[in-house]
């Protein structure tokens, strides 16, 4: 038979493991209707209530209840006892003559009463130690979860310190240095300058030198050896774009102005006479025809 685990006296506790479905019930009662089966699921955590009417378990006899609703492995079969407290079973009148059997049933029946309310109160009491327990766990875990944050914010603090000193050193040395290659570069341009500036001297008749070699002390005119942007401009006047076709066209004369264009060269007509005596091939420049060469 299964082994009860209940502490009460009104309560029986068993932990189903498939090898029988026949329990036992430890106490005594007035109506079997006053007997409860529920099963406890460990893995839902939620009561389930069995009913006899509804063919969940059986009576194998006055002591033991057979399950007909099998619980899962590891499900907590209660059975346990709920006295009518409503209404007396016993009523007494005075035309009546007293019976031992009643006068027991009577005082069975708050006995019971009493007794169940007692299991209930110490059931209920259990729980409340559990609910302190867990509470008290959980105080305690919530006490670590906040220290661990506070240390946490420590290191976090303690991190962003040592992030900025080693900023604050890496700028330093980057400072460091630039000032290093500045000063190093101001020194090689010092350097450089002190040997360009040694190479410059005097010849015996006081012409200046410059690595031994004596400069010339003849006026140098830029002008007379490049064009200067006026004659580079006044020349460039008269040139055609590369963008703009130019069309060689045969004349026998010279059209007005207003008709001709700056993108045809008048030449000579087909039977070879020239313009002119002394012309040649001629251009529309601005609102004049200017003469381009002859050939």
């Amino acid at each position: 038979m299964p082994e009860n685990i209940s502490p009460f006296k009104t309560r029986d506790y068993y932990i189903y493991d498939s090898s029988t479905s026949l329990f036992p019930v430890s106490f005594t009662y007035l109506k079997k209707t006053y007997v409860k089966v529920r099963v406890y699921s460990q893995v839902n955590d939620e009561y389930t209530s069995y009913s006899l009417d509804a063919g969940d378990y059986e009576w194998s006899n006055d002591s033991t209840i057979n399950l007909l609703t099998l619980p899962s492995v590891g499900d907590q079969v209660e059975i346990y006892r709920e006295t009518e407290d409503s209404v007396r079973l016993i009523q007494f009148d005075n035309s009546r003559t007293l019976h031992t059997n009643e006068l027991n049933k009577d005082s069975q029946q708050h006995f019971d009463i009493s007794q169940e309310a007692k299991d209930l109160a110490r059931e209920s009491l259990t729980g409340s130690d559990q609910s302190v327990t867990d509470s008290a766990i959980a105080l305690e875990n919530s006490e670590t979860a906040l220290t661990n944050s506070e240390t946490a914010l420590t290191n976090s603090a303690a991190a962003q310190t040592a992030a900025e000193d080693a900023a604050a050193a890496a700028q330093a040395s980057a400072d460091t240095a630039a000032a290093a290659l500045l000063t190093a570069t101001d020194s090689a341009h010092a350097h450089t300058n002190k040997d360009q500036l040694d190479k410059i001297g005097e010849d015996a008749e006081g012409n200046l030198t410059y690595d031994g070699n004596t400069l010339s002390k003849d006026d140098h005119n830029h002008d007379d050896d490049y064009y200067t942007e006026t004659e580079i401009d006044t020349q460039m006047a008269d040139k055609q774009d590369t963008s703009s076709a130019l069309t060689v066209l045969e004349v026998t004369a010279l059209p007005d102005v207003a008709s001709a264009s700056s993108n045809i060269i008048y030449a000579r007509n087909a039977n070879g006479d020239w313009l002119d005596d002394d012309d040649g091939f001629y251009k529309l420049i601005g609102s004049a025809f200017v003469e381009m060469g002859g050939v």
